[in-house]
């Protein structure tokens, strides 16, 4: 771990994606300028267009896959973006012998989408088991990637993240469990 001094960060600017990141962040004593309500790219994008505008310096902290939108709308509008890797994200490439067990079985109920790399992942991984479960899904993005996949999800968040999930499958339950009533 390198040690450094906070203060070098001096005028510089710090924007997240939505909460989880802006807590990340809190937990080192850095506090999000700007976090959009939208909890997506596109959103980050809008509300950081005008300093983009202006010419301004973005340094991107992502992780090693997902989509490009914030970087190439920052540089559409004018900004100067550069990226710097800070995570892999990766396919597991062999799923444990009890879950490869249960999807074809019908013995799990839910699986959350959170992204479309996970998406692709799941489905190359699991294929026509995933018929067998309901699908929550993070985000319309992640649900369209669902659906180019041949996937439906049953619940979609409205808020983009793992608390709009768990919100959007609790939603579909208590629906479903109103229409057998």
């Amino acid at each position: 771990q390198t040690r450094g001094d906070l203060r070098c960060l001096g005028a510089v600017r710090l924007a997240a994606v939505g909460p989880g990141t802006a807590d990340a962040l809190a937990a080192y004593y850095l506090q999000a300028d700007v976090v959009p309500e939208e909890y997506r790219a596109e959103a980050l994008a809008a509300a950081l267009t005008d300093q983009a505008r202006s010419g301004a310096r973005f340094l991107l902290i992502r992780a090693s896959r997902g989509r490009e939108v914030l970087a190439d709308d920052l540089r559409a509008a004018g900004g100067q973006v550069e990226q710097v890797v800070c995570y892999l994200s990766r396919d597991v490439t062999q799923a444990e012998a009890e879950v490869s067990a249960a999807l074809p079985e019908g013995t799990v109920d839910w699986v959350t989408v959170t992204s479309s790399a996970i998406a692709r992942s799941l489905h190359a991984s699991f294929g026509d088991s995933l018929a067998n479960v309901k699908l929550a899904s993070i985000s319309p993005v992640t649900s369209a990637t669902l659906r180019e996949l041949g996937l439906e999800p049953a619940a979609e968040a409205t808020t983009y993240t793992m608390a709009g999930v768990a919100a959007a499958i609790v939603e579909f339950e208590a629906q479903h469990a109103q229409d057998q009533a």
